[in-house]
């Protein structure tokens, strides 16, 4: 039998065994009935049995009850005695287990209550509640748990949703917010265990609380970085990609569709090589695994590659990558982007032609200078020769073949004298492109009927004036309808010229744009890149000097506009030339 006897320690109570009788008392009760029963029976024998041989039979016989009856009390004192023992060895260990229970519920960091089911009231909780609801342990007991619910209809809905669960499984989650004293809200992860007892009734609820306000923020302020992370990298114009050591893409944004046409779903899990120039992957690779070898992975890569489209065009690209390292500092791979430079390389091609022209201008302004004055002396010579001829004809033949040739020089000394300087007295009025076509077209449509071929125009009705000269503007479409109906003239295509304008926005401007198309044979890339160049010209010898695209050109940029060219071999070419419009 076992009985609670209270304690000193902190009014709580310990188990001790429940012994009826004390040791000496049962020793006294041995010894009186044994000395009864050893001096009444020998007395009531000695009467009973006068004879002396049965009275020794009755003798042994209750000598023999009597060590019968003693053996029976011993055992029964030794069985109760380590009854006992073990009674007082398991109260022993059920007093440490309460005060091993106690204190790891009080440093448990979640609070722990007992709860009657049936009225929901706190019979007992841990300290924890002083931290986590403010409330010290004897404010809430007996108290209903509506108090730390933040109202009644959510303590009326917690209940209809853990009745059934812990009636079911006996164990309900839910993650709740619930109420501080000071009336703040705290979010916390509630776990219920229902305490079934022998009669197979809830005889009480468990309820452990566990407070992660400060993880569900945490978790909030990372959602919201990675919708952050997630909106600029599946936004941005830049191809942002991860790789593991083997060179596979791990992740690829969205802008790789923009860039070479393939899904950034279908990138993942396949390798760099796939999609590089294969004459560039070996060194690519190369530079790209020595980048994860280097001590730490923190050296950073910049170079320009090719990747392929998938429509097999190449594209001039920028690699900016850098080594990742995982939880360890071990190098797991690459993270970086991809910037498209074909723009750029555009631009800077068109800063070294435009450089080159400059310099090119500025060398043939010397050489006209120097060859101006002896070729005005070949021309007076020569017209002294055909004076002096008189009826030889064949002198007056060459001397009027090199005052021809001379003069032709003369322009174009001429045109090399104009435009290798700086044009700082032309000025330039506010004129439509409309006018522009309307007073350069007649003077070459004469050549243009003659020839067959059709000059079709579209125009665009109001278009904003333009800041030019209109004589040099009339000079630059005639050469390049003089240039477009050479293309033509002789080739099996259509014979048409189109002459179109209309307005574009580029770089936050808006500018004028005049187009000049044929469909003859197109232009070659090679020849492309020397188009502007002074003396370069595809026409046969004796048909055209170089200048006048290079003539065009300067003419273009002395009025802050722009030139470019776009052809397809066998297709078309179109010159198309922007000019800001005026302010």
């Amino acid at each position: 039998m076992v009985r609670r006897i209270p304690t000193k320690r902190g009014g709580r109570s310990r188990l001790v065994p429940h012994v009826p009788l004390r040791p000496y008392q049962l020793t006294l009760i041995y010894i009186l009935f044994g000395g009864i029963w050893i001096v009444f029976s020998d007395i009531a024998l000695a009467q009973l049995l006068e004879k002396k041989d049965v009275f020794w039979v009755f003798q042994t016989f209750k000598g023999l009850i009597y060590v019968l009856v003693s053996a029976i009390l011993v055992h029964w004192l030794a069985l109760t005695a380590v009854r006992s023992v073990e009674r007082r060895v398991l109260a022993e260990q059920l007093e440490r287990s309460q005060r091993l229970l106690e204190t790891v519920l009080a440093n448990l960091g979640e609070v722990v209550m007992l709860v009657d089911p049936t009225r929901q009231k706190i019979l007992q909780c841990n300290s924890t509640v002083v931290d986590m609801f403010g409330y010290q342990p004897d404010e809430l007991l007996g108290r209903s748990t509506e108090v730390l619910h933040t109202d009644h209809e959510a303590y009326e809905q917690f209940s209809r949703d853990c009745e059934p669960a812990l009636d079911r499984a006996g164990v309900f989650r839910i993650q709740y917010r619930m109420r501080h004293k000071d009336g703040r809200l705290i979010v916390t992860e509630n776990t219920l265990l229902s305490m079934v007892g022998e009669t197979g009734w809830r005889e009480s609820v468990v309820s452990i609380i566990r407070d992660i306000t400060q993880r569900k923020h945490a978790e909030e302020a990372l959602r919201e970085s990675e919708a952050r992370y997630r909106l600029l990298a599946e936004n941005t114009v830049d191809v942002i990609w991860a790789m593991d050591e083997q060179l596979r893409f791990t992740y690829i944004n969205p802008a790789i569709y923009q860039l070479a046409g393939y899904p950034a779903q279908e990138c993942i899990g396949k390798p760099f090589s796939a999609f590089s120039d294969p004459a560039e992957y070996p060194e690519i690779r190369d530079r790209l695994t020595a980048a994860m070898s280097v001590e730490g992975g923190q050296v950073g890569l910049v170079f320009e590659i090719t990747l392929i489209h998938v429509s097999g065009e190449p594209i001039a690209v920028e690699l900016h990558g850098k080594a990742t390292l995982d939880e360890d500092g071990r190098v797991s791979g690459l993270q970086g982007i991809f910037i498209d430079i074909r723009n750029r390389l555009e631009l800077e091609a068109q800063l070294r032609q435009s450089q080159k022209l400059e310099g090119m201008g500025r060398l043939a302004g010397g050489v006209a200078h120097e060859i101006n004055n002896p070729l005005t002396a070949i021309g007076q010579y020569a017209e002294l020769l055909k004076e002096l001829a008189g009826d030889s004809a064949e002198v007056e033949h060459y001397s009027s073949e090199i005052l021809r040739e001379t003069q032709r020089i003369q322009t174009i000394v001429q045109n090399l004298l104009g435009f290798a300087r700086e044009e700082r007295t032309t000025k330039l009025e506010p004129i439509s492109i409309q006018e522009v076509v309307d007073s350069a077209v007649p003077l070459i449509q004469t050549v243009m009927r003659h020839d067959a071929i059709e000059l079709k125009w579209e125009i665009s009705d109001g278009l904003p004036r333009v800041m030019c000269h209109c004589q040099q503007m009339q000079q630059v479409l005639i050469n390049l309808l003089a240039n477009a109906r050479d293309a033509i003239v002789d080739a099996r295509c259509e014979k048409q010229i189109l002459i179109a304008a209309r307005t574009t926005d580029k770089a936050g401007r808006t500018w004028v744009r005049l187009t000049v198309e044929d469909h003859g044979p197109g232009i070659s890339a090679p020849v492309r890149e020397h188009l502007f160049d002074p003396f370069f010209t595809t026409k046969p010898k004796g048909r055209g000097t170089g200048l006048g695209l290079w003539i065009v050109y300067n003419i273009v940029k002395q009025h802050g506009g722009e030139i470019s060219v776009d052809s397809e071999p066998g297709r078309f070419t179109r010159f198309c030339i922007d000019l800001p419009i005026a302010s």
